[in-house]
């Protein structure tokens, strides 16, 4: 389970009475809604956004349950202030149960949400940044370190990654002739994802093409036919229509796919081919 650090409560703010005259005054301050120390952004600034007071506090806005962000200039920029104050019931958990996406929505700036695992099982911090996406890093270091940790499945093509790992990753898939290994490597904050084909693929491949010039890219396992001179009153009859097929004859109908069986066809041989040949038989996966 994550656990979540709590952060950004204001220091309990301290009573002044004022005279009745001077409520208007006050009610005029700029910023409403924030409590105001020395010169304050009338707006909430970004966390690690320039500051020029040191010390300074500021709080905006609250929590959930009433107690405001307090921003304090250190360095010359702006940090969360302590969390002093509690209520009950709590707000609602700002870490997700398990480890999130990098990359993932978030839903408060300035959230830290820790998870067992990460290098040498020191642990994994996840940050909720200005972008309101979830930025995620090994809570620690270790010498030697672990080697590159590739997700369990292969990603989606342009799902998040961290952008500092330029690992490949592999992983088997079947395309229909065994077993060959995608490739999933993270280019700019995102997975670039490659899936080989077989070099003849499947006969299925050539009858998905659906075009003479989708079979005609493919012209090293694929051919495009169209029927030939057949007698109409003797077999083997006509090919019934311009397809693709596999560069060669199927021998038997397990060869072919669900619903076709391998059987004799006329086709024209001369088919852009400058010839005047008009009837060839061939064995074609076909429609009974």
């Amino acid at each position: 389970m994550a656990t979540q650090k709590q952060r950004k409560a204001p220091r309990a703010s301290f009573v002044v009475t004022v005279a009745a005259s001077a409520a208007l005054a006050i009610a005029a301050l700029p910023g409403c809604g924030s409590t105001v120390s020395g010169s304050c952004p009338e707006a909430q600034p970004s966390y690690g956004s320039d500051c020029s007071g040191d010390g300074q506090s500021c709080s905006y806005g609250s929590d959930g349950c009433g107690n405001a962000t307090e921003y304090v200039c250190h360095n010359g920029a702006w940090e969360y202030g302590e969390m002093i104050g509690t209520c009950n019931p709590p707000p609602p958990d700002l870490c997700p149960a398990d480890l999130p996406a990098y990359g993932a929505p978030c839903g408060e700036v300035g959230a830290i949400c820790d998870y067992p695992g990460g290098a040498c099982d020191i642990g994994m911090t996840a940050t909720c940044g200005d972008d309101l996406t979830w930025s995620v890093y090994d809570a620690g270091s270790c010498n030697p370190p672990p080697p590159p940790s590739c997700p369990a499945e292969l990603p989606e093509q342009g799902a998040p990654c961290d952008p500092t790992w330029e690992e490949y990753c592999s992983y088997p898939v079947d395309t229909g002739c065994g077993p060959i290994d995608a490739q999933a490597q993270c280019v700019d904050g995102t997975w670039q994802v490659a899936i080989p084909t077989c070099n003849p693929p499947p006969p299925d491949y050539c009858y998905s093409l659906t075009s003479e010039a989708d079979c005609a890219a493919n012209a090293s396992f694929c051919r495009w036919l169209v029927p030939g001179c057949a007698d109409p009153s003797s077999p083997p009859p006509a090919l019934a229509q311009a397809s693709c097929h596999p560069s060669y004859d199927c021998v038997s109908s397990d060869e072919c796919p669900v619903g076709t069986t391998c059987s004799e066809v006329v086709t024209d041989p001369c088919y852009n081919q400058g010839c005047d040949a008009c009837g060839l038989v061939s064995n074609l996966c076909v429609a009974p």
